[in-house]
């Protein structure tokens, strides 16, 4: 009975860092691909019922905020930032500079995008 209630709380420890973990992972995407804006974004781990990936893209007190029920959601919400607000991309090629607006444009109306597919994959 101990062995398992051990078991059980270390594998809740280790959900628990590793959501942490991969919130920080997503701050660092924005601090290589462009760090002087990076401070500017904020990200939220959706908590919904909704199986199928989706993000919803809003502005509040001066920030860039991306919510999503997944992490890929999260980072599918800043590509789409990237293109249809700062018209940008980000290229595979590491030696092509991603070129930002001086000041980040503010999204007027919320945007919420949901996945065509349940299943995805490259």
């Amino acid at each position: 009975m101990v062995r398992s209630f051990y078991s059980l709380f270390l594998s809740c420890l280790l959900v628990a860092c590793q959501s942490g973990e991969q919130e920080t992972v997503i701050h660092q995407l924005c601090q290589r691909l462009f760090p002087q804006h990076a401070s500017s974004f904020q990200f939220d781990l959706l908590q919904d019922s909704l199986k199928t990936d989706h993000f919803i893209l809003t502005s509040q007190s001066g920030k860039i905020c991306i919510q999503g029920n997944n992490y890929n959601s999260m980072a599918v919400g800043l590509n789409y930032y990237l293109k249809h607000y700062c018209h940008t991309h980000v290229s595979w090629y590491a030696s092509d500079s991603i070129v930002m607006p001086k000041e980040l444009p503010m999204v007027n109306e919320s945007v919420s995008r949901r996945a065509k597919c349940d299943n995805r994959f490259f």
